[in-house]
């Protein structure tokens, strides 16, 4: 079982990720650390280990934004 989650449906604070969606009635948060400190979550995915009714232990992908910038510097040595 896989529930998508894109941009929205979740919520992040204090280090737990929240879902709006139950899975037999059971709220799914997880604890993730300072996983999303400083970026912006595009999409979350659900991940269930055992695909009948959901039993097996839950796992979560995130994609996130990740800005870097370049830094370049010209030592003016070049071959000919």
């Amino acid at each position: 079982m896989t529930l998508s989650y894109n941009q929205s449906g979740f919520k992040v604070e204090n280090n737990m990720i929240t879902f709006s969606h139950k899975v037999n009635d059971v709220p799914l948060s997880f604890d993730i650390g300072n996983l999303a400190n400083g970026f912006k979550i595009k999409q979350v995915e659900i991940v269930n280990g055992n695909l009948y009714k959901a039993r097996g232990k839950f796992f979560i992908c995130v994609a996130y934004d990740f800005y870097f910038e370049y830094f370049y510097f010209d030592y003016g040595i070049y071959n000919y």
